[in-house]
C-alpha cells in the first residue's frame, strides 16, 4: 500500500493535471466534470482496484513510486480477450488461429510506427515463440543497423496491447539500474523498480536493446531473468517471480560472437552460457518491393516523389547491401552458376545503408524541395558526407550507375528538360 504525505492535500477526479507549487501539489480541476471525493491518506490495492481504469491510470500523475506499484499491480491489466490472429497479422489466414490480446490498453504500451511493414518470416517466428505454452529460451533478434529489430517487437506488442519496457544496453550498463534503486520522493526513499524488475513483476515485455554491447558482469546478472527464473533484488532482498505475461527479447547487431566486420566496434562477445539462453533470429533488410511500398506510403499526396525516383532509390539501397554482403554471399555460392545468378556488384563496401536512412533520404528530398533541389543534396545530407574515404568512390560509382545525370537534378528531371 501507499501512504500519502499528510502535509499535502490531493484533490482527485477523473480528468486532472498535476501542478506543483512551493507549498503544495494540487490538481487543476476541469469545472465541467464533477469533483469526486478527495484521495484517502492511504491508497491500498483494494481501493485502486475499485477505480475505473482511466482513473486508475490518472493516479500515475502523482509521480509516486509506491502509487506506481499499486497501479501496475492491478489484476485487470492481466485480463485477456481471445481474438482472431488473422485480423492482426496478415501472414495468418483469417479464422485459422486465435490469439490472446490484453483487454485494456496499458499506459506502458508503445504505439508502433504506422508505416512499418514487418518481415513475414521474422514475424512468423516471433509469433510462434510468443504464443508457445512454454518459453525455455528468450528471443534474440540480430542484424545490420536499421533492419527493424526493435520495431518488430514494438509492432507485435502494440497489436496485442502488451506493455513494453525498453532498456538501452551499453558497455557501462549496471545490474542495479536494471533491478531498480531507492529514490527520494516527498521526504521518503521508496524503492523504484528498474526495467527488468518491472517487466518480471508485472508481466511486461522486456526489450534489452543493443544487448551485445553489454559487459560480462551485466550479462551475468541477467541469467535468471533471461531464462524466466526468479530474480533477487540486491538492495532489498525481494525475490521477483516472473509474472504470466513476462517476455524477454534482446536485440543486437551481431549474433553474440563479437564483431568481425569492423562496423560495430562496441559490440562485445557474449559469454557462451548467456548466449545459449536465447533462441536467435536474423533480421535482414526488407526486399526491394517492400521498401518501394514503404516510401510510397510516405509520399506527400499533394507533391509526391515520382515512382521512377523511388524505384531508383530502392535499387541503390539493394546494390549497396549486395556490395556490403558480397563476401558472405560469395562464400555460400558452391558453383559458378550460383555466383553468376547472385549478380553481385563489382564494388566492395564496409558501410550499411539501412531502411532508416532510405526513409530519411525520402523525407529530406521533400523537405529540401523535390521540385527544385538536386537529389544529390539530400543524399549527401543523410549518407554521402558521412562516408569513410575508402567507401566513398564505390558508393558514388553505384549511385551514378543507377541515377545517371538525374542525381544532380531535382525529382522528375529528364533529358528532355535540359
Amino acid at each position: 500500500m501507499c501512504i500519502l504525505s499528510m502535509s499535502k492535500k490531493y484533490i482527485y477526479q477523473g480528468n486532472f493535471k498535476m501542478t506543483t507549487t512551493t507549498t503544495q501539489t494540487k490538481a487543476v480541476i476541469d469545472t465541467t466534470v464533477p469533483v469526486a471525493n478527495a484521495l484517502p491518506s492511504v491508497i491500498t490495492k483494494e481501493y485502486a482496484h475499485a477505480l475505473p481504469i482511466d482513473e486508475l491510470v490518472a493516479l500515475l500523475e502523482l509521480k509516486d513510486p509506491e502509487i506506481e506499484d499499486v497501479v501496475y499491480s492491478d489484476p485487470r491489466w492481466n485480463e485477456m480477450v481471445t481474438v482472431d490472429a488473422g485480423e492482426l497479422f496478415d501472414i495468418i489466414p483469417k479464422g485459422a488461429v486465435r490469439i490472446k490480446q490484453r483487454k485494456y490498453r496499458h499506459p506502458k504500451c508503445v504505439a508502433s510506427n504506422p508505416f512499418y511493414i514487418p518481415q513475414r518470416d521474422v514475424l512468423r517466428r516471433v509469433l510462434g515463440w510468443w504464443c508457445a505454452p512454454e518459453r525455455p529460451l528468450s528471443l534474440y533478434l540480430y542484424g545490420e543497423t536499421g533492419t527493424g529489430k526493435t520495431e518488430m517487437i514494438q509492432y507485435f506488442a502494440d497489436k496485442l496491447n502488451w506493455p513494453v519496457s525498453i532498456m538501452q544496453v551499453t558497455e557501462y550498463s549496471r545490474s542495479d539500474k536494471a533491478q531498480g534503486s531507492y529514490v527520494l520522493h516527498n521526504g521518503k526513499t521508496p524503492f523504484h523498480y528498474g526495467p527488468v524488475a518491472q517487466s518480471m513483476k508485472y508481466g511486461w515485455c522486456l526489450i534489452l536493446d543493443e544487448l551485445d554491447k553489454g559487459n560480462g558482469d551485466f550479462h551475468c546478472k541477467l541469467h535468471n531473468p533471461v531464462e524466466g527464473k526468479p530474480m533477487q533484488i540486491d538492495d532489498t532482498g525481494e525475490i521477483i517471480l516472473p509474472a504470466e505475461g513476462y517476455r524477454c527479447v534482446g536485440t543486437g547487431n551481431t549474433s553474440g560472437g563479437g564483431d568481425i566486420s569492423g562496423r560495430y566496434l562496441t559490440s562485445n562477445r557474449m559469454d557462451e552460457a548467456f548466449r545459449r539462453r536465447f533462441g536467435v533470429v536474423k533480421c535482414d533488410y526488407p526486399a526491394y518491393d517492400i521498401e518501394c511500398a514503404i516510401l510510397t506510403s510516405r509520399n506527400n499526396p499533394d507533391s509526391p516523389i515520382s515512382k521512377k525516383t523511388i524505384r531508383r532509390m530502392c535499387r541503390f539501397a539493394t546494390e549497396i547491401r549486395k556490395a556490403l554482403q558480397a563476401p558472405e554471399i560469395e562464400a555460400k555460392c558452391t558453383t559458378p552458376e550460383e555466383l553468376a545468378s547472385a549478380k553481385l556488384p563489382v564494388e566492395r563496401l564496409g558501410c550499411a545503408f539501412s531502411t532508416r536512412i532510405l526513409v530519411a533520404w525520402h523525407q529530406y528530398i521533400m523537405v529540401f524541395g523535390r521540385q527544385f533541389t538536386p537529389l544529390i543534396e539530400s543524399f549527401n545530407f543523410v549518407f554521402g558526407e558521412s562516408l569513410d574515404e575508402e567507401d566513398r568512390p564505390a558508393v558514388f560509382a553505384i549511385l551514378q550507375r543507377i541515377f545517371g545525370e538525374s542525381i544532380n537534378h531535382a525529382d522528375e528531371w529528364t533529358e528532355e528538360k535540359k
